[in-house]
């Protein structure tokens, strides 16, 4: 019975009908519930392990030294108070070490009076610490600081580098100009912390008072003062890159003696592949792998090293 009316409705035309098109794609899309955000979570994983894998990459970026930047300007703001605090002369002892500054910045470029000069300036500041105390030393140092501050801001004024830039910063003037500190018209390209931060430090070792508790730079200002030079070495503009490396390979050691937080082998690595001793660079890079297996710059250092490596077998 069943067969007989299944061949007469096909005698008649009548065909049992398809299911609908929608039908059809509600039952595949039960299946394939989802396949969008299956197919977005494959393709991030592949981008993510294509990114992941090491692969060759020249050394451009130097690792930074981590300033508070907070903390160093609440100590720049603390030598500015003490320089306001100035309010009368200083005592006798105290501006004959001022003067002896002076006459210290004088010498530059003679070195037979830059060495006596330094002496004599280093025993008047032992004198004014014993006759009128490190406070009294320190407001010196900080008044001078705002001296210099002023003269530096005043360059681009005057057309020149004034008379007392000189006097209070013996070769500051060509050594910034060299350095990119400045612009040919004297105009400031550091920031004016900065640009207190270096007079403080030289003062300091013209005193003979780099490692004095006392007086030394604290950690952040000597992170802040080796991260300037970093960027901007001594000189660097008049230098060519391997002798510019050789530079920034000086203040790295002279900042990790300071901050062993700081990645000293990663910089010597990318250092010493910019002066192109790619056998160096690999030792180096492999000494920071070891200890930083995982971490911010692990990467980094996994394509400087193959870098490195490429470069030693070609």
């Amino acid at each position: 019975m069943g067969l007989t009316a299944r061949a007469s409705d096909a005698k008649e035309g009548r065909v049992e009908p398809k299911p609908p098109r929608r039908v059809l794609r509600s039952r595949l899309g039960r299946h394939l519930e989802g396949w969008q955000a299956g197919a977005v979570a494959v393709a991030v994983a592949l981008a993510g392990a294509l990114l992941m894998a090491p692969r060759p990459v020249e050394p451009e970026l130097l690792p930074a030294p981590a300033v508070d930047g907070v903390r160093l300007a609440a100590l720049d703001a603390a030598e500015r108070r003490l320089a306001a605090q100035v309010t009368a002369p200083l005592p006798f002892a105290t501006r004959l070490a001022g003067e002896g500054l002076r006459e210290l910045g004088l010498a530059a470029g003679d070195a037979a009076q830059l060495t006596a000069r330094t002496r004599g300036f280093q025993q008047r500041v032992r004198y004014a610490r014993q006759a009128d105390g490190d406070e009294s030393v320190r407001r010196l140092r900080a008044l001078q600081t705002q001296l210099f501050e002023r003269a530096v801001l005043a360059w681009p004024e005057v057309g020149a580098p004034p008379a007392e830039l000189a006097e209070l910063g013996g070769d500051f003037g060509p050594l910034a100009l060299a350095s990119g500190w400045v612009g040919p018209a004297g105009t400031l390209q550091i920031s004016v912390t900065e640009l207190r931060l270096i007079f403080r430090v030289r003062w300091t070792h013209w005193a003979g008072l780099s490692d004095d508790a006392d007086f030394a730079p604290t950690l952040d200002e000597v992170r802040a003062y080796y991260g300037l030079l970093l960027r901007a070495p001594e000189g660097g503009l008049d230098e060519a890159p391997p002798s510019v490396a050789g530079l920034q390979l000086a203040y790295v050691q002279q900042l990790a003696r300071r901050d062993p937080s700081y990645p000293a082998a990663l910089a010597r690595g990318i250092l010493l592949y910019r002066r192109g001793d790619a056998a160096g660079a690999l030792v180096q890079l492999g000494e920071h792998l070891g200890e930083h297996p995982q971490g911010p710059w692990s990467l980094r250092a996994r394509n400087y090293w193959r870098a490195a490596r490429a470069r030693l077998e070609d």
